[in-house]
């Protein structure tokens, strides 16, 4: 039964990395007839793109335990929610 929930949460995410994977690749196969140049690019502008994203993620991936903490105890002195919902929609 336990395991059965674990696969609900996973499955989604096991989906997406697989749909990244494979569109990638195809990506690649399709830019290699127009020679490696072509493909380092991409990489380097795909990792350029990554950078700030993985910077957001991993913000709030920080935050979320955070956030679930202070709302499950009811402790609203310490909610920063609005806080950084601010200083998200300054960046």
């Amino acid at each position: 039964m336990f395991l059965a929930f674990i696969d609900k949460i996973g499955l989604s995410e096991l989906f997406q990395a697989s749909f990244l994977i494979v569109t990638t690749l195809l990506l690649n196969n399709y830019a290699i007839q127009y020679g490696d140049s072509v493909v380092a690019a991409f990489g380097v502008t795909l990792r350029i793109v990554q950078v700030p994203e993985f910077l957001a993620m991993g913000l709030f991936l920080g935050l979320i335990p955070l956030f679930a903490f202070n709302f499950a105890s009811k402790n609203t002195a310490r909610n920063y929610f609005h806080c950084v919902c601010k200083f998200g929609l300054c960046i």
